[in-house]
């Protein structure tokens, strides 16, 4: 399995705008579907939210700041679109 820090750029989550929106993109290159999968909890880490078994998450705060000192180097869509396996 492999994995990619990326971001994607001017991301809307509800009324929130994400300058960068930072997530790993995981490809399971052992499957012959290349399954993938996006992974978010660094995002996560800053946003107090609440949650119902079976429901979705609502994000009641965001702290911005905490979200990006935390980055490194990601590679953005576009690279990530520009790898050929």
């Amino acid at each position: 399995m492999f994995a990619y820090a990326t971001y994607a750029e001017n991301v809307y989550i509800g009324e929130l705008l994400l300058k960068k929106f930072y997530y790993y993109l995981v490809v399971d290159k052992l499957d012959n579907n290349k399954q993938i999968a996006l992974l978010g909890d660094d995002f996560l880490e800053c946003c107090k939210f609440t949650k119902e078994p079976h429901g979705s998450i609502a994000i009641t705060e965001f702290d911005n700041d905490c979200y990006y000192e935390k980055r490194g180097s990601a590679l953005s869509t576009d690279e990530i679109l520009s790898i050929t396996y």
